[in-house]
C-alpha cells in the first residue's frame, strides 16, 4: 500500500504539478522552426544580360543534439559519410582552417567539429556545417542513408555561377565558367571579378557582424558588388514550424511564412564593349614580346 501511494504521488507530481513544464519541454523537442532561403537577386549589364545565376548546391550538416549517444554508432555513421564523399573525386569538403575546399574528409575532422560545440552548449541544436558542392550521385546516396541517421541532414542551398562568356561580335551571351574571369578557346573574354566580386560561406565573424540575419549554412557577398549590395541582393528569409521525429527528421509542416526574393541589379556596364576591348588588348600583348600587361582608355565612347 505504501509503495502504491508513493507511486501515485510521484505520478501526480509529474502529471499535475509539473505537467505543464514537461509538456513544454516535449513540445520544444517535437516542434522546431526552420528557415526558408530566398532567391538571391540577379545582376545584369546595361543591356539586361544576366551576369550571374543561382544553381543548386547540396549541403550536408549535422545537428549534434540529434546524433546517437552511443559513440560506436556515431563513428559508424561518420565512417559511412566519409566513404560516400570519397566515392567521387568531385566531392569537395570545406575546411575552415585553411579557408578553402578540399577533396576528402576524415572521421576525426567530423568528431573535432562536434567536440568544439560542447556537450551542454545551446549550439548543439544548431546546424553544424560539414560539406557542400556534393555531387548528385553522392547526394542521392546520402539522402537514402540519412533517413536512418539521427542528426544527419542533407539539404540544398543555392550558390552563384558567373556568366562571363560574351561574344564581342554579337549581342548574345552564353553560360560559361563559374570563375569571375573567363577566356575561351575562341578568344571571347570577360574579366569582371574586380566588379562583381564573389559569394562564399559565412564565417563566424560575419555571423556576429550581421547579428542574427544568417545561419551557419548561409552564403554572403565577400567582395565587389556581391558584398556592397548584400542587403539588397540577399532577400528576406521565410520560416516554417515543423514536427520532427526522434531522429530530428521533418514529418509535418504546422505553419509557413514564404521567403521574399532579393532585388535584381542592373549595372551601367557595357559587357559587349568590355569583351571587345579585352580581345584587342590580348592580341596586342601577344604581338609585343616584351609586354607583360596592357591598359585601354576610351577617349570618345561614341566611336
Amino acid at each position: 500500500a505504501v509503495l502504491v501511494l508513493l507511486l501515485l504521488g510521484r505520478v501526480g507530481w509529474l502529471q499535475v504539478a509539473k505537467g505543464e513544464y514537461y509538456n513544454t519541454m516535449a513540445e520544444g523537442n517535437r516542434i522546431r522552426t526552420k528557415d526558408i532561403s530566398p532567391q538571391r537577386g540577379i545582376i545584369y549589364d546595361q543591356d539586361k544580360r544576366p551576369l550571374v545565376r543561382n544553381v543548386a548546391n547540396f549541403i550536408l550538416y549535422l545537428v549534434p543534439a540529434d546524433l546517437p549517444t552511443d559513440q560506436e554508432k556515431r563513428d559508424d555513421i561518420f565512417t559511412e559519410i566519409v566513404s560516400i564523399l570519397d566515392s567521387s573525386s568531385e566531392g569537395k569538403v570545406w575546411s575552415e582552417e585553411i579557408n578553402k575546399t578540399e577533396k576528402g574528409l576524415s572521421v576525426e575532422d567530423i568528431k573535432t567539429k562536434i567536440e568544439e560545440v560542447g556537450k551542454n552548449s545551446p549550439q548543439r541544436w544548431e546546424p553544424l556545417f560539414i560539406t557542400d558542392d556534393i555531387t548528385y550521385e553522392q547526394a542521392m546516396q546520402l539522402h537514402l542513408k540519412a533517413k536512418e541517421w539521427g542528426g544527419v541532414i542533407l539539404t540544398d542551398k543555392q550558390r552563384r555561377e558567373y556568366i562571363l562568356d560574351i561574344d564581342a561580335s554579337s549581342s548574345t551571351s552564353s553560360l560559361a565558367s563559374t570563375s569571375p574571369d573567363s577566356v575561351d578557346s575562341e578568344g571571347k573574354t570577360l574579366s569582371l571579378s574586380h566588379i562583381l566580386g564573389y559569394t562564399g560561406k559565412i564565417n563566424q565573424q560575419e555571423l556576429e557582424q550581421y547579428n542574427g540575419d544568417y545561419s551557419p549554412l548561409d552564403y554572403v557577398g565577400k567582395s565587389g558588388i556581391e558584398k556592397h549590395w548584400e542587403e539588397e541582393l540577399k532577400g528576406k528569409k521565410g520560416e516554417k514550424r515543423v514536427v520532427v521525429d526522434a531522429l530530428g527528421k521533418e514529418k509535418k509542416i504546422l505553419s509557413q511564412e514564404e521567403a521574399e526574393d532579393g532585388n535584381n541589379l542592373i549595372l551601367s556596364l557595357d559587357t559587349e564593349l568590355q569583351a571587345k576591348i579585352e580581345r584587342v588588348l590580348e592580341k596586342k600583348v601577344q604581338e609585343v614580346e616584351s609586354a607583360q600587361a596592357a591598359a585601354a582608355v576610351a577617349l570618345d565612347p561614341d566611336t
